[in-house]
C-alpha cells in the first residue's frame, strides 16, 4: 500500500513549534501581539486561507512595525531549527512509520509550502528517512498524489491530513483511496468530517489499527 502523510499537526505539532518560535522575538522587542499582526498581514495581501508559513514575507511585514537586528535575529531562529525542530515530532510518530515500512508499505510525505521554509523544517524533524518520498509545494495534494500512480494503476493507497479541503481534493481525484481525518487535540484545525474522509482519529495509534486491518 501506499500511505500518504500531511506534516503539520499531523506528525509535527506545530501550534507548538510557533508559540516557541515566536518567543524568539521578544528579546528584540517584537511583542506578541506585533508577531501575530504581521503574520495576519501577509495572509491578507497573499489572499490565500490555507496559505503555509513563508518566513521572508514575515519578517519582512515585521521589519514595518519594529526596527530590529536582522542578521542577530534570523541567527537566533535558524539556531532554534536545527537544535530543536525534532523536539515538535508527536511522540507517537516514528514508531508508526517504522512499522509501517516493515510491513512493506511505501510511505509518502505531502505538505503544502510557500518558499523554502518548510523544507528546513521538515529536515530538521529527522523524519524525511522515513520515507520514499517527499513532495513539497504550493498544488493541491490531490494534484501531487497523481504523480505517484501511474495512468492505469489500481489504486491501493491511504492519504492522512488534518485538513478537510485537503482531503477533498484527493477524494475527488483519487475516489477509491483510503481518506483518514487526522484530529489531534493539539492541532490547529478541528473541521466537521463528512463524506470525502472514510476514518477519523486523533493520534496514529488509531490510525496503525485501521490500517492493520486492510
Amino acid at each position: 500500500m501506499k500511505i500518504f502523510l500531511d506534516f503539520d499537526d499531523t506528525l509535527f505539532n506545530t501550534a507548538a513549534f510557533i508559540g516557541v518560535s515566536r518567543s524568539l522575538f521578544v528579546d528584540f522587542g517584537v511583542s506578541e501581539e506585533m508577531y501575530k499582526d504581521a503574520w495576519q498581514k501577509v495572509r491578507e495581501w497573499r489572499g490565500l486561507e490555507s496559505l503555509s508559513y513563508d518566513f521572508e514575507a514575515h519578517m519582512k511585514e515585521l521589519h514595518k512595525k519594529k526596527d530590529f537586528d536582522d542578521k542577530e535575529s534570523r541567527k537566533k531562529v535558524e539556531d532554534f531549527y536545527r537544535e530543536r525542530t525534532r523536539e515538535y515530532v508527536f511522540p507517537d510518530v516514528e514508531g508508526f512509520l517504522q512499522k509501517m515500512r516493515d510491513r512493506g508499505n511505501a510511505l509518502y510525505l505531502i505538505s503544502f509550502k510557500t518558499g523554502d521554509f518548510q523544507d528546513k523544517k521538515i529536515a530538521a524533524s529527522g523524519l524525511a528517512k522515513y520515507f520514499d518520498a517527499l513532495a513539497t509545494g504550493p498544488e493541491e495534494k490531490g494534484e501531487v498524489l497523481r504523480q505517484f500512480f501511474g495512468e492505469n494503476e489500481e489504486v491501493n493507497g491511504c492519504f492522512v491530513d488534518d485538513r478537510l479541503h485537503q482531503i477533498e481534493s484527493v477524494k475527488r481525484t483519487f475516489p477509491k483511496i483510503i481518506t483518514i481525518h487526522m484530529q489531534r487535540r493539539e492541532g490547529r484545525y478541528h473541521d466537521e468530517s463528512n463524506e470525502s474522509c472514510d476514518y477519523v482519529v486523533s493520534d496514529l495509534e488509531e490510525a496503525e489499527n485501521i490500517l492493520m486491518e486492510r
